[in-house]
């Protein structure tokens, strides 16, 4: 905030009009605002500014999605006001349940309402300032606002949750926003990643094979967990990882509401919301005897399944923006509009590690500040480190159409050969994306070949005939 007496408003507005119309009605006695006509320039001073509210006002809808996002992306509570000419933009907006997040119709809205709404809002901002942030759930295609539905449902149960999907997909976010959203989020959210806790546990912390206890380990680590959980949302990551001892732990809390010092033998009661996730079918462990059969369905009374992110390609340039936009506000870098064409390749990838790898994948470019991909369609890298590259011929072909060449072909319409046009631009298509792919390869032909998915002997045939030597 620029001023303590005075609140700061951001006011992005792409039309001078309305721009002027904010200025004359915004009381400057009682606020400072800023005026910004570019979402990329908005959000690069999101941060020095530190405003009360923001007023978002004639933008698409799409628009309006990635400003949130980015207000969201480090967990800002700033309230936000849309004041939107679009009578559906409500309908494309209110499913994703933002906090703190107010649409008014500026057609019918005087501008007396407006003031006393913005009054309103800004009471709000030192309550959103002190409370917690609600983890935001990126997506608006139907598999997510399912899944956004029924963790709105859910987070007023007390009831155990099993959540399951692919490394990757966001399990543990959707365990927070559960939390969060539920009457218990004003108190502790206590995790345990039962993957490394099984790997301790048969090393060098006190286990008995006799007795199936993890004497000081449970003492000290363990149950000290637990408690900590008390009247908050204990969260077990890889839930089928989780060792014997532990089950047993786990369905006592589940079914009598207490936890027991291995030691003493002495239950204490406790009051504990469980939630779990797996990656892995529960069920073929519990034909193995791996894991126990009555816990497994006290565990999945209720359950959510995370989609991969393949099956829910819409959600992906929306993510292009969301991690772009957080990374660059992390970093202090300048905020820009990732080119469409390096949307459409992300679309098109199967992304197997899911929005982790998205994730990866966009802080390795942007921590090498090499921003070439933004304007070649080129472009990712996988988990060995070899290069695999995605050319989005379509947008490269679709740009010929209005090179002057073509115009020039066009002007006399007496003259038009497509077999002859039809050949010269194919080969200038061949030969720019022959460059590419040697460029990108460092010269490494083989690997060239197997990029353009063309034979070693055809790829040095069009070297030669291209003068790419």
């Amino acid at each position: 905030m620029v001023s303590s007496s005075k609140s700061t408003i951001i006011v992005l507005e792409r039309k001078k009009s309305r721009r002027d119309s904010f200025r004359l009605f915004l009381p400057e006695r009682k606020c400072i605002p800023f005026f910004f006509e570019k979402e990329t320039s908005c959000l690069d001073n999101i941060k020095a500014l530190d405003p009360d509210l923001v007023i978002l006002g004639s933008l698409l809808s799409a628009q309006i999605l990635r400003v949130i996002h980015a207000l969201r992306a480090k967990e800002i509570s700033i309230p936000v006001l849309v004041i939107s000419e679009d009578p559906a933009v409500d309908q494309f907006v209110l499913p994703h349940n933002f906090e703190h997040v107010r649409i008014v119709q500026s057609e019918g809205t005087n501008k007396i309402k407006i003031r006393s709404i913005i009054a309103d809002m800004l009471k709000t901002t030192s309550e959103a300032d002190n409370g917690r942030a609600i983890p935001l759930i990126v997506g608006d295609s139907a598999e997510m606002m399912r899944i956004k539905g029924m963790i709105n449902e859910l987070s007023r149960s007390t009831e155990p949750i099993l959540i399951g999907g692919e490394p990757g997909t966001g399990k543990e976010l959707m365990a927070r926003a559960l939390h969060c959203q539920s009457d218990r989020g004003e108190n502790r959210f206590v995790k345990i990643d039962c993957a490394s806790l099984s790997g301790k546990m048969d090393s060098s912390f006190g286990y008995d094979s006799v007795t199936g206890r993890f004497g000081a380990f449970i003492l000290d680590v363990h149950l000290s967990k637990l408690k900590r959980a008390n009247t908050g949302t204990l969260f077990f990551e890889e839930i089928g990882k989780i060792p014997p001892s532990l089950q047993t732990q786990l369905l006592l809390i589940l079914e009598e509401g207490a936890i027991s010092d291995p030691a003493s033998q002495i239950k204490t009661p406790v009051d504990i919301r469980i939630v779990a996730s797996t990656s892995i079918d529960l069920n073929r462990f519990v034909e193995s005897g791996e894991f126990r059969k009555d816990l497994y369905f006290r565990l999945k009374v209720f359950s959510i399944d995370v989609p991969s992110l393949r099956n829910r390609k819409k959600d992906i340039p929306l993510l292009v923006d969301y991690l772009t936009d957080r990374f660059c506000m992390d970093n202090g870098r300048s905020h820009f509009d990732i080119p469409q064409h390096v949307k459409n390749v992300f679309t098109k990838y199967s992304w197997p590690g899911n929005v982790g790898e998205m994730e990866d994948t966009i802080k390795q470019v942007m921590q090498g500040n090499d921003e070439s991909w933004m304007s070649d369609p080129a472009l990712l890298q996988d988990r060995d480190g070899s290069l695999k590259y995605q050319v989005d011929v379509n947008a490269y072909i679709d740009s010929l159409v209005e090179l002057s060449d073509v115009k020039n072909y066009t002007q006399d319409l007496s003259n038009i050969s497509l077999k002859h046009i039809a050949g010269e631009f194919i080969a200038r298509v061949e030969k720019k994306l022959i460059g590419i792919a040697l460029e990108r390869t460092n010269r490494n032909r083989m690997r060239a070949a197997m990029m353009l998915d063309i034979s070693y002997k055809h790829l040095l045939y069009k070297i030669k005939a291209y003068h790419l030597i």
